[in-house]
């Protein structure tokens, strides 16, 4: 194996909640089309270089309505705990799950 193939993990982005986005950024052109383009681009080239690789958009998708952000791009506490189990299963559960920094709007 390549040094690469036992050190890179690819994360894809989640999806973004497109309603609540657009109420708080209007007019910023985000939508899931465009990211999960982008989240196929990085499961390609994870797969094509032998990677592993984990589909947080896909695991976001179903859950958008679950408040898992705050402003539909940024991720709630319950956004970044769906994060962590996730990476923790990812990386064989050695992440602990919960909020482990502020949440950005506490300081403003």
């Amino acid at each position: 194996k390549q040094w690469y193939q036992r050190r890179v993990r690819v994360l894809t982005p989640p999806c973004i909640d497109e309603d609540m986005l657009e109420h708080t950024f209007p007019g910023k052109g985000r939508t899931n089309a465009r990211m999960r383009r982008y989240a196929d681009v990085a499961l390609t080239v994870a797969k094509e270089r032998g990677c592993q690789s984990a589909d947080l958009f896909s695991h976001f998708q179903s859950r958008v309505s679950e408040g898992l952000f705050t402003d539909g791009l940024h991720l709630s506490e319950r956004g970044n705990e769906l994060v962590a189990g996730v990476v923790g299963e990812f990386l064989g559960n050695r992440v602990q799950t919960g909020m482990c920094i502020p949440d950005w709007k506490d300081f403003q």
